[in-house]
């Protein structure tokens, strides 16, 4: 049980990392990594695209599901999460 609880935790700083993902990549910094590895803890079943339901607990995705859904398809594929997260990043809280 424990190991979830490092698992949401992990999650939960990968969901900030969108926040300033312009500022690190200015800085060099590989967003692109940070940005897969996100993606692939959320993608339930590993089908290689997000669903609505994959991004439920992200409230920056879910709230954005279907601009970043840029063909409208229902999933969200990595190339579309890449750019929504990196051009789009949530507002400061």
């Amino acid at each position: 049980m424990a190991s979830f609880g490092v698992c949401l935790r992990y999650a939960d700083v990968l969901m900030r990392d969108n926040a300033d993902a312009q500022n690190r990549m200015d800085k060099g910094i590989d967003v692109g990594k940070s940005q897969r590895q996100y993606f692939n803890s959320i993608d339930r079943g590993q089908k290689g695209y997000l669903s609505n339901d994959d991004v439920s607990a992200d409230p920056f995705l879910s709230k954005n599901f279907a601009n970043c859904d840029s063909d409208h398809d229902g999933k969200m594929t990595f190339p579309e999460y890449a750019i929504c997260t990196r051009d789009n990043p949530p507002p400061d809280q």
